[in-house]
């Protein structure tokens, strides 16, 4: 099994990551609405305003009038003064003279290379800071003498009541700052899982990481052509029959064919079945362009739906298959109706339906019957097809690999994990006699 971890640019598919980012859109949204909620939350529940009220002293050494030396006694007592302004004897009379305990405190900031010293005082309420300030200024000296006498000191600028927090939460430019933030790295994280997801995404993944030989890549096919089936929404699977579809998508279906009967004609095989690792990987659309492919050549072309658990081929080609005529039922009951196989005239290809899925489809897809079926088959058509059940979910595809000459695993673009994929292959390689290759379904 091929196991490279190597990380190329070239898996990388833009659409696949823009997809994902459209199909996780309500996860950004949701991380931006979730950080809006909470800063708004920390705002109503956690924030507290703060009101800062401000006086400023000169300080002046007693009897000195030269400017020098009060400026180095100022620097000398900064430390003091500070001390001073945030002792407990001082903050007890605040609290004495207002009646109330302080819930804040007190700060002393010299003003470098000046004389000056700020003392600002930090409240809850714009009033009690304003209040509080005041009755400081009042008893300051009180406290102050006893340490330093020999100082003066000069309010120049008397404390007012501040008019906004001073510990202002900015609260508009935060919730942009941090939608923004998770916008980006949830789209950041999104991206990466995207780019990392270990799924088939481009042809050089497939080439690089599959464990099997490459066979050929069939292009997205828009499935309603008609503003008919866009209303009805009808997502018919498209037909290389089909008169509208597209030369690209039908190029690539005639090219995987020619090479697949190059390679059965060379080794003289007949039966070939497609399947895939899991659901809705395109397996059964590719079989069925395969078999009008081969009929458009004159061959004589059966193609059996033996996915007898979600049968898709009378969907595909609009059957209404009678419960008696299907395919399963004639398997499983031992009397053979003889018009099991539908013939369709307008496609030119034989047919075994099934109308719905069986509760026994395992031992249905695992009976001998099937088998012998089968090898009775061989003897009137030029091809046979089946499309087989997901081997994920259904085991007895090792079963019917065994009376296959060729088989071909279909994979479908940005689907299923490499290992899942690798696993299939390698399980079918044990048991089949030949496994061809590999198809990339469905790429952009």
């Amino acid at each position: 099994m091929k196991q490279d971890d190597t990380f190329y640019f070239d898996e990388i598919n833009f659409r696949s990551v823009l997809l994902d980012l459209l199909r996780n859109l309500w996860v950004i949204v949701l991380a931006v609405l979730s950080v809006y909620i909470c800063i708004s939350a920390y705002e109503k529940t956690v924030y507290v305003p703060k009101y800062t009220s401000t006086a400023t002293f000169m300080v002046s050494a007693k009897g000195s009038n030269n400017a020098y030396a009060s400026l180095s006694i100022t620097q000398e007592m900064a430390q003091v003064f500070s001390e001073v302004f945030q002792s407990n004897v001082l903050l007890k009379k605040v609290e004495e003279q207002s009646g109330e305990s302080l819930d804040g405190y007190i700060t002393a900031n010299i003003i470098n290379e000046t004389n000056l010293i700020q003392v600002s005082l930090t409240s809850t309420s714009p009033e009690k800071a304003f209040k509080s300030l005041k009755i400081v200024l009042e008893n300051y000296s009180a406290v102050s003498d006893l340490v330093f006498g020999n100082a003066v000191l000069e309010v120049i600028k008397a404390p007012a009541v501040p008019v906004a927090p001073s510990n202002t939460f900015n609260t508009s430019r935060y919730r942009k700052i941090g939608m923004l933030a998770a916008a980006l790295l949830m789209t950041a994280a999104i991206v990466l899982l995207s780019v990392m997801r270990d799924t088939i995404k481009t042809q050089k993944a497939a080439k690089r990481k599959l464990d099997g030989r490459f066979l050929r890549s069939i292009r997205h096919e828009e499935k309603n052509k008609t503003i008919k089936a866009k209303l009805k929404r009808k997502n018919a699977a498209p037909l290389i029959s089909n008169p509208l579809i597209g030369n690209s998508f039908k190029e690539d279906n005639l090219n995987l064919c020619s090479a697949i009967e190059y390679h059965m004609r060379k080794h003289n095989q007949k039966v070939i079945m497609f399947c895939s690792a899991g659901e809705n990987e395109g397996k059964s659309t590719v079989a069925a362009n395969f078999a009008l492919a081969l009929a458009a050549g004159n061959n004589k072309v059966l193609l059996l739906d033996c996915d007898f658990r979600k049968p898709a081929l009378h969907k595909i080609f609009e059957l209404d298959v009678d419960r008696t005529h299907s395919l399963g039922y004639n398997i499983n009951h031992k009397e053979e109706n003889p018009d099991v196989l539908l013939y369709l005239a307008k496609q030119g290809i034989y047919i075994g339906a099934n109308s719905s899925g069986y509760k026994d489809a395992h031992r249905i897809a695992s009976s001998e019957k099937l088998s012998e079926f089968v090898d009775r088959m061989r003897e009137d058509m030029d091809y046979i097809i089946i499309d087989s059940p997901p081997m994920l979910i259904a085991s007895e595809v090792k079963k019917m690999a065994q009376f296959v000459d060729t088989s071909v695993i279909v994979v479908r673009e940005d689907c299923v994990y490499v290992k899942d994929i690798n696993d299939s292959i390698d399980a079918l390689k044990r048991t089949a006699p030949d496994m061809l290759g590999i198809v990339l379904n469905d790429a952009h």
